[in-house]
């Protein structure tokens, strides 16, 4: 084992190996290797449920991995402007998912935050507090293959 840092609460230890630049997932009672996920670097962190991995890529972006299924989910959340020193490492200094596994935190080494939030019904709720709901206009502009309905509505 090269480097540890992080644990699950399922269990998963997270090491780093310098020599491959490669995150190994590894099953902490047995050590036994489960899978690996390619990163810019540490830090990482486990939502609290333990089946997502938040890590940085080489652009400081912040890929979110399937546990279960060693496989990223969609696309990278957009990070701190890279602020990368000379070797390429990673200027995300602290990255921690929120208690409730909605959200993700990175804080870069110039202890500027940034919240990504990950749950379908806040991503809704922040929408429709921003901008409201969608007007049937709208609906069928961007959302042409459902029926419209009011997408802000509160049951």
């Amino acid at each position: 084992m090269d480097r540890p840092v992080a644990l699950s609460s399922a269990g998963v230890l997270a090491d780093y190996h310098s020599d491959s630049g490669k995150l190994r997932l590894r099953n902490s009672r047995t050590l036994r290797q489960e899978g690996e996920a390619s990163i810019g670097g540490a830090p990482v962190a486990f939502s609290p449920d333990g089946r997502l991995l938040a890590v940085p890529d080489a652009a400081d972006q912040i890929q979110l991995w399937d546990v279960a299924t060693n496989r990223p989910l969609g696309l990278p959340l957009a990070g701190i402007p890279p602020e990368a020193d000379s070797l390429g490492i990673s200027s995300l200094y602290s990255l921690a998912f929120t208690r409730d596994g909605s959200t993700v935190l990175a804080v870069d080494g110039h202890s500027r935050l940034r919240t990504h939030v990950i749950a379908p019904g806040k991503i809704k709720d922040a929408f429709c507090a921003q901008f409201g709901a969608l007007s049937p206009a709208d609906w069928k502009a961007h959302i042409h293959e459902l029926p419209y309905q009011n997408s802000c509505r509160t049951i």
